[in-house]
């Protein structure tokens, strides 16, 4: 069985910035900078021939050139009592046609597309104990964040799977 999504990869340089304000705050634990993506669309569980089939059709997607804009933080659901804490992305209308796309492919294939609706961020931090996080602190730490841009090559078909200690 895989657990599937599809993702778009951020550039090495771009998370070597990011994770240089999360050393500012060693405590936390914060994702690791293998796990950063941005997720597109979350597939869930499938088994082998779902697996294929889906590979089959998204590797004949075309999709418009894109660029990502990455800058501002926000928390899910809000900062009373949040669980997320998150990097913004900057939807274009381009990424928005993309994950459209995709969740079209998938419906099409009888996967039923997410209750929320897409919001294109990269967790930086998943909060489990509200006790200790300083929200303002927190938000305080990534006010220095220069806006930082790329246009990605591709967007992947990623299986991950769930552990104690987080995804893998």
């Amino acid at each position: 069985m895989y657990r599937l999504f599809t993702a778009i990869d951020i550039p090495d340089d771009i998370l070597d910035y990011i994770c240089s304000f999360q050393k500012k705050m060693p405590s936390l634990k914060w994702c690791r900078k293998e796990q950063m993506h941005l997720t597109l669309n979350f597939i869930g569980n499938a088994d082998e021939k779902l697996f294929l089939k889906i590979k089959k059709e998204l590797a004949s997607l075309t999709y418009d050139k894109l660029k990502i804009s990455l800058g501002g933080t926000g928390f899910f659901p809000g900062t009373k009592n949040p669980s997320i804490f998150w990097l913004d992305i900057k939807q274009s209308s381009e990424l928005g046609n993309l994950q459209k796309k995709i969740e079209n492919i998938l419906s099409g294939l009888g996967i039923k597309p997410e209750a929320r609706e897409f919001k294109a961020h990269l967790t930086l931090l998943r909060i489990k104990d509200r006790n200790f996080l300083n929200v303002e602190k927190l938000s305080a730490l990534y006010s220095a964040f220069e806006i930082k841009s790329f246009i990605p090559e591709a967007f992947v078909l990623y299986s991950s799977k769930l552990t104690p200690n987080g995804p893998i």
